[in-house]
């Protein structure tokens, strides 16, 4: 059985159809690790970074990852005119708040669609933080 790390530095937008040819690629891999960050950037009023939420959707679409390895969640200090004229910024957030984000629109769903407690996601991913110049075993 092959092992898959995956990388999503800046999230990637659904439906997406590489990512979905890779999933159904025979034989089937385990997917070890994904490496994603948790902080949504912005400029210019638009989201460049996507964060937790597409994070927990990539490993809800990939079926589950051993561990999450976060990766890009430094925080930056942005200053300069060119800075605050594009609007640059971050908004740190949790796994456990995109958590309770899909809750919240999965209940919207279905009480749009008059269907109750039919779309509960399970699980939860292992978040793994490793410091610059520190290590971890994937095993």
């Amino acid at each position: 059985m092959h092992e898959t790390l995956m990388q999503s530095p800046h999230g990637i937008l659904f439906p997406n159809a590489s990512l979905a040819a890779f999933l159904a690629f025979d034989p089937p891999t385990t997917k070890l690790a994904l490496l994603h960050g948790l902080k949504e950037s912005r400029a210019l009023r638009r989201m460049n970074t996507l964060g937790a939420t597409a994070g927990l959707k990539l490993w809800r679409e990939m079926g589950g990852a051993k561990y999450w390895v976060l990766s890009h969640t430094a925080q930056l200090g942005y200053a300069g005119v060119i800075m605050r004229v594009l609007g640059v910024y971050d908004t740190p957030r949790t796994v456990e708040w995109a958590v309770e984000q899909e809750k919240a629109e999965l209940m919207e769903e279905e009480e749009k669609e008059g269907v109750e407690g039919k779309r509960r996601r399970e699980g939860v991913p292992e978040v793994v933080e490793v410091e610059n110049g520190g290590r971890f075993v994937l095993a």
